[in-house]
């Protein structure tokens, strides 16, 4: 599965995002939550699921990539939000 399906999965289910009217029952009324992936590479996906989570009421609070590709600068795309790796290359 790709970033956006994940988050798009993450956000009906409520696994990873927390809105207000979370499916999981948690009551969330910042609607705040953490994205995650395994690699940062360009920042576009990343940047586009964030759009998309935001958009959708929520607000990012953190993204999280277990591996960074550094040479692509995703960080770059990212500047407005949190960003943590786990492993830089």
């Amino acid at each position: 599965n790709t970033f956006l399906e994940n988050t798009y999965r993450s956000l009906r289910t409520g696994i990873r995002h927390r809105f207000p009217g979370d499916p999981s029952g948690r009551d969330n009324k910042r609607g705040e939550g953490i994205g995650s992936h395994d690699v940062l590479a360009t920042g576009g996906t990343a940047l586009a699921a964030c759009n998309l989570v935001e958009k959708l009421g929520g607000k990012i609070v953190q993204c999280n990539f277990l591996v960074e590709i550094r040479f692509l600068k995703g960080r770059d795309k990212l500047k407005n939000y949190q960003v943590e790796s786990l492993l830089k290359y």
